[in-house]
């Protein structure tokens, strides 16, 4: 975890906040690595849930019907995307509260809400991508399981990494900043400024799902 930084700020020492945060070793687990993979479990699963949902629908037949009616192809993402979307957050905001109640703060809530968002939206967008591509909920299985690898992979190894020279590609980095966010009660612009390429990201990954979904929907009309 050496190639995070994590400074004590001495704030309010009146009147010091109780956290079980005693032991620097503790500090850097739970920041360091529960802390991301446990707000970004929820959308992980989220994923799972949509291909799931889509690919079951596409071997019931009953998907080409939805595709019929006269809602618009913006609508159908929304409809499938925001209550899977907003159930993940809602898990994570639980998360956060229980980790309060286990004395360990969690700083900038509303930065890490609106980036776990955004993210969510990624992993969102590519679960209905996939299930365009695929014709059953085993093969979806398979590719996703093979895609969740892949993003914890990439997401996760950076938390472990020490050598300095990949300090810049780490900066920008999902879960090295929220770590940041998470542990720093005193956010600096540069952190958010750094969050910026992946909320784009997301919203390329959102775009370019709802427009083949359009592309597939009139295929198949």
């Amino acid at each position: 975890f050496r190639s995070i930084n994590l400074q004590v700020v001495n704030l309010n020492e009146d009147h010091p906040a109780n956290i079980a945060l005693d032991s620097s070793y503790f500090v850097e687990i739970m920041y360091g690595f529960i802390v991301p993979f446990i707000l970004l479990l929820p959308f992980f699963l989220a994923s799972n849930i949509v291909t799931d949902s889509i690919v079951g629908e596409r071997e019931r037949k009953t998907f080409e019907v939805l595709l019929m009616t006269p809602i618009s192809s913006s609508e159908v993402m929304l409809g499938k995307t925001l209550p899977i979307l907003f159930f993940s957050l809602i898990q994570s905001v639980a998360w956060i509260i229980l980790l309060d109640l286990l004395r360990v703060p969690i700083y900038n809530p509303l930065l890490l809400f609106t980036l776990l968002f955004f993210i969510g939206l990624g992993f969102i967008g590519i679960g209905i991508l996939l299930s365009m591509f695929v014709d059953s909920t085993k093969e979806a299985n398979s590719a996703i399981t093979i895609i969740l690898v892949f993003a914890t992979f990439v997401l996760f190894m950076p938390l472990f990494i020490k050598s300095s020279y990949f300090t810049l590609i780490l900066n920008y980095i999902p879960t090295v900043i929220m770590v940041k966010m998470a542990s720093t009660p005193n956010i600096n612009p540069d952190i958010i400024i750094s969050a910026l390429p992946t909320i784009l990201i997301s919203i390329m990954i959102f775009g370019f799902t709802v427009r083949y979904f359009r592309r597939e929907r009139a295929i198949r009309l």
